[in-house]
């Protein structure tokens, strides 16, 4: 096996931005079923499910309380759009969390592997995505 390049550091190619998205936990499907689209449409390179979590958050006035699984997908800033409009069509969430994070360093060889393995080229145009989604935004399901 190859030992990997230990040069730690972005400056070799494009941004790649660790995104975490909440969801619903009492049942892992909608995760799973997230984290497969990004992964086949090649929206994120890897995405990790965190089962699980207990969640504390103000929604409408009120401390709502309920488990969550935590989304990690390590993408490019180029596909963050489409990732973006991927989430938001699937997710059942009014209000998802979706937060990008922009990595400062990192193993070459994994951050090269991830932007080989993330689509470069993203329209800009949400209707050239060409899904079948489960749940249209903002819809509770």
């Amino acid at each position: 096996m190859k030992k990997p390049t230990t040069t730690h550091s972005d400056s070799a190619g494009e941004a790649v931005l660790l995104v975490l998205c909440s969801c619903p936990g009492g049942d892992e499907q909608v995760a799973r079923q997230i984290a497969a689209a990004l992964a086949e449409r090649r929206l994120a390179a890897c995405v990790h499910i965190i089962p699980g979590l207990p969640a504390l958050f103000r929604w409408e006035g009120r401390l709502e309380q309920q488990a969550e699984c935590l989304l990690l997908a390590k993408t490019t800033r180029a596909a963050y759009p489409r990732l973006e409009q991927e989430v938001l069509a699937m997710h059942p969430y009014n209000v998802p969390e979706i937060i990008a994070i922009p990595l400062a360093r990192g193993l070459e060889s994994y951050l090269s592997w991830v932007r080989d393995n993330t689509l470069a080229d993203t329209p800009d145009s949400p209707a050239d995505l060409n899904r079948d989604s489960p749940a249209a935004p903002g819809t509770i399901t």
